[in-house]
């Protein structure tokens, strides 16, 4: 009974014991996985590290300091230069024996702590290790800056020492391509040549002597000494082929066709050709002696000027041998002109004279008369030596001609003052005309109104009517005493004019409406006596006739026909439109 509740016990004791087992040894596994993910994260840390180390060793190794040294072994070096270029070398072994000796071995020990589990001095080893670079990276900078220096320095030397070698190349070329037209100053270009060629052996010693303010000083020599042969032989080409092409022939011809033209009679005088010419010889002088001295700034500029002058000049004597005949023609046309001006000035003095005897004219006018003489007197002077000039040729015929045209624009000037004095003088005779018949023609019209007065049958005439006609005949009156005064005052004539006429149209208009207007009364009372019986008609009548015999006409009208209207309705109207109409014909 006890056995087995013991072994009822001791089964109930076993199921949780056994839990218990596998759970510490679960515990223990889990235990050993943690440690062994802790001791790899360890080792994985210290392997970039060593890693970091490695990559940063292999950048220095490829650093451009071994690259720029072999470019600088390329370079023409001078003595100092090679001792610099040897020190870099040797810097550069000792930078390479550390990184590929030193710095592995020291790296190969960090390997095997790593492989053994051995952290304690990792740390302090791969410390080193870093300072350790950090100097030889400190040393390669330093290193690569002073060969970069050196190689841009060098390497700005190369190419300005290459860019004017080549410029001196070109040069050369370009004066064996020029040997022909260059002829005797080739041999100064050349000996200039020469000595630029000398500065540049200067120039190469000089730099391998490392005298930088004197290896300066020669290139800017160089350089315009260079600058200097450029333009000689760009300039001096062009200058020489212009001078012997154009200038000296041009000259040459312009002195032939100045001599073969005097042979032939030209006078050109005023022309100055001679000067022209002694100038020009001059100007090319002084552009032969810049040539000959290899001066040409400003010899292009010198030789277009004077090309323009030997053109300007040949133009000119071209320019003389075809004048020749419109000079002559011109001659001629002024010759048929004066013949007409003093015809002109004969014909207006005359005329003047008659005129001024005659008519009162003014101060104005005798000035302008007399500025007319004297000018053309001037003019028949200035013909006559010009005339003498033309047909002995005495100057040029280019002189000539604007000294004709000149003349020729003065007759024409001439002429129209002739004609503005000959117009004043057709004036004032046409005004006197004027005068004289509108005068007549006053008179026969004061004649004519007495006339048709005279021919009514009228006792009484309005009371102003003979003051008016007095008024008339005064104005005609003071005319005619004007005529009589000698010489006559065309202007005060045209004045009394116009007040005649004022006062004689007046006269003859109300003469007109007199005559009609009686005539109209004496019908319009003759045509109502029809209707006198009636006692209306009667008593108007004697009214109208009353005015008449009064002179008063046209009161006495309007009664009329106003009494008319009475028995003939509308033949007041009538006989009033037939009046009006009348009056506006007077």
């Amino acid at each position: 009974m006890f056995i087995e509740e013991g072994l009822k016990l001791n089964d109930q004791l076993t199921i949780p014991y056994l839990w218990m087992v596998i759970g510490g040894v679960v515990i223990v596994i889990i235990l050993i996985v943690i440690i062994r993910m802790l001791s790899k994260g360890k080792r994985n840390k210290y392997q970039k590290q060593l890693d970091e180390i490695e990559s940063r060793r292999n950048e220095l190794l490829s650093s451009d300091v071994e690259s720029n040294l072999a470019k600088l072994r390329l370079f023409e070096r001078s003595a100092v230069l090679e001792e610099r270029y040897q020190a870099w070398i040797k810097s550069w072994h000792e930078v390479k024996h550390e990184l590929t000796d030193t710095v592995i071995g020291m790296q190969l020990d960090l390997e095997d702590n790593i492989e053994s589990r051995q952290y304690k001095d990792f740390a302090e080893k791969a410390e080193d290790i870093t300072k350790q670079l950090d100097i030889l990276s400190m040393t390669i900078t330093d290193m690569q800056q002073d060969i970069e220096l050196c190689m841009n320095s060098e390497e700005k030397i190369q190419s300005q020492l290459a860019e004017t070698k080549n410029f001196y190349d070109q040069l050369m070329k370009l004066y064996s391509s020029n040997l022909k037209v260059l002829g005797t100053h080739a041999d100064k270009i050349q000996n200039q040549l020469m000595k630029t060629q000398d500065m540049f052996h200067e120039l190469t010693m000089t730099m391998k002597d490392e005298n930088k303010e004197r290896e300066a000083q020669l290139f800017e020599e160089i350089k315009a000494d260079l600058t200097r042969l450029s333009t000689i032989l760009n300039e001096l080409p062009k200058a020489l082929v212009l001078l012997n092409n154009m200038i000296l022939p041009g000259l040459n011809e312009l002195k032939e066709t100045y001599g073969a033209m005097r042979v032939d009679g030209y006078q050109l005088h005023g022309l100055d050709i001679a000067g022209r010419i002694e100038s020009y010889e001059y100007q090319l002088q002084g552009i032969e002696n810049h040539i000959d001295e290899l001066h040409l700034d400003s010899v292009e500029n010198s030789i277009t000027v004077l090309k323009r002058g030997i053109e300007e000049t040949m133009a000119i004597l071209e320019r003389e041998h075809t004048v020749r005949e419109e000079t002559m023609t011109l001659l001629k046309e002024i010759e048929d002109k004066m013949e007409l001006l003093r015809g002109s000035r004969e014909q207006i003095a005359a005329s003047w004279n008659e005129v001024s005897q005659r008519y009162e004219t003014n101060i104005e006018d005798h000035e302008q008369f007399q500025i007319f003489t004297d000018n053309v007197l001037e003019i028949e002077n200035q013909f006559v030596v010009l005339h003498v000039k033309c047909t002995e040729k005495q100057d040029s015929y280019i002189v000539l001609l604007d000294q004709l045209k000149t003349l020729d624009y003065a007759i024409k000037q001439a002429n129209h003052v002739a004609d503005g004095i000959n117009q004043k003088i057709d004036i004032l005779q046409k005004d006197e005309t004027h005068v004289r018949k509108q005068f007549e023609q006053l008179r026969y019209m004061i004649h004519e109104s007495k006339r048709k007065i005279a021919r009514i049958d009228v006792s009484v005439l309005p009371n102003d009517y003979f003051l008016k006609l007095d008024e008339a005949v005064a104005s005609l009156g003071d005319i005619e005493k004007q005529f009589d005064i000698q010489p006559l005052n065309v202007k005060r004539l045209t004045e009394l004019l116009d007040i005649a006429q004022h006062l004689v149209i007046r006269f003859f208009k109300d003469t007109n409406m007199i005559v009609k207007t009686v005539l109209l009364t004496e019908r319009a009372i003759v045509y109502t006596n029809r209707y006198r019986s009636a006692e209306f008609i009667d008593d108007q009548l004697k009214k109208a006739e009353f005015l008449y015999s009064e002179g008063d006409y046209s009161e006495a009208l309007d009664i009329a026909l106003t009494a008319l209207e009475e028995v003939e309705p509308g033949m007041y109207d009538m006989l009033l439109q037939l009046y009006e109409e009348k009056l506006q014909t007077a």
